[in-house]
């Protein structure tokens, strides 16, 4: 007995060893700058099952190079690989080669369409990703079954390489970042919108709930910095207008929370929230009374400053995440914008007037209403 409980210490310090001997010699052998490159596909014709797995399938062909982070959004998809900016001319190289690659090894694809599967599951774990997905899927006219975690199995491979034949006739979008430096390329691509709903009501069942989740979705066509002000004007911490309203004084809600994120086709804005059965037509009534208000333009001069400032702030967040901010550059250019007011956009949130907001909130479109119910 105590001969075997040697032996297991022994095991244990030698796997410890081991691990350790690794970890130096990765650190000792790290190379001193850290570049990223952004591979970005326009998606409106793609179906998300199919996206997701070719953007896992190039995740797996280049993960012995770099480090591969798959996104996917409204319009857009693709992969954020990070590496050592001494093998960016061979990653590039590379990507460029699996870009026009059209005929996959099947066992790529196979593990692609399983980790397309994982990723659906895990968007339906979270019920406000969720709910954006399912009005995502219905602004671009798909059918809700293409969230159906069995979908990417259902990929074949003459679709597989039916649109990598198309994709390969078209320019690779592929921005680098050296990280050191700041220095950054992209070669644009134009992306021609699809959005063929603008007002939509769904509702759908999650058995496994206890609570009502309202998610309320449109999109906002305009400058890209106003609805960075508007989006944390309404969900900007406990002192934004929709927690104020769904969770101050007498709560209704479990969860109140309010976003716009940055799309190829424009600016997603969502409220969302999560309430007991009883009290989400009370929180509907306020999801349709803070959008009238917004449309009037109710909105007062320190709540305005209080969100442009805190714009300010989640800019530079988005600048000190080098993968995420990668993507959002792929994303800004892909809906049409340059570098340079990227460069100037800073300036632009410190410029912005009350009346720019206003006139902004002025034109919002109706809300679509997705719900779950339990």
């Amino acid at each position: 007995m105590r001969g075997k409980r040697l032996r297991r210490v022994f095991a244990s310090i030698t796997t410890i060893l081991t691990i350790s001997c690794w970890l130096f010699a990765s650190l000792s052998s790290s190379p001193e700058r850290i570049a990223t490159l952004t591979l970005a596909v326009p998606s409106s014709e793609i179906p998300l099952p199919l996206q997701l797995v070719l953007a896992y399938g190039w995740q797996l062909q280049v993960a012995k190079e770099g480090i591969g982070h798959p996104w996917w959004t409204l319009g857009g998809f693709g992969v954020t690989f990070a590496a050592g900016e001494d093998r960016v001319d061979e990653l590039k190289k590379l990507l460029l080669q699996i870009w026009r690659r059209t005929d996959w090894d099947p066992l790529i694809v196979k593990r692609a369409r399983f980790l397309a599967s994982q990723q659906i599951l895990a968007w339906k774990r979270d019920p406000m990703e969720w709910l954006r997905w399912q009005a995502r899927i219905i602004a671009m006219g798909e059918q809700l079954e293409s969230l159906a975690p069995e979908q990417p199995n259902r990929v074949r491979l003459d679709d597989i390489s039916e649109v990598l034949r198309k994709l390969s006739r078209c320019d690779l979008m592929l921005g680098h970042c050296d990280l050191a430096t700041q220095s950054q390329t992209f070669t644009p691509v134009t992306v021609t919108p699809s959005i063929r709903h603008k007002f939509f009501r769904q509702t759908l069942k999650l058995p496994s709930s206890q609570r009502t989740h309202g998610l309320w979705w449109m999109l906002v066509k305009g400058d890209f910095a106003i609805a960075m002000v508007v989006g944390e004007l309404l969900g900007g911490g406990t002192g934004a207008k929709w927690y104020q309203l769904l969770r101050s004084e007498k709560p209704i809600a479990y969860h109140a929370i309010a976003q716009i994120q940055w799309t190829p086709v424009g600016s997603e804005l969502t409220l969302y929230a999560a309430t007991s059965p009883e009290n989400l037509k009370l929180a509907h009534q306020q999801a349709q009374k803070l959008l009238l208000n917004l449309r009037r333009g109710e909105i007062d001069s320190s709540e305005f400053e209080r969100a442009r400032k805190l714009a300010e702030l989640q800019l530079r967040k988005m600048a000190s995440d080098p993968i995420k901010s990668s993507q959002i550059k792929a994303i800004w250019l892909m809906a049409g914008h340059s570098l340079e007011e990227w460069e100037n956009l800073p300036k632009r949130l410190q410029s912005l007037s009350l009346e720019e907001v206003r006139a902004f909130c002025r034109s919002l479109p109706p809300a679509a209403e997705i719900l779950s119910l339990p």
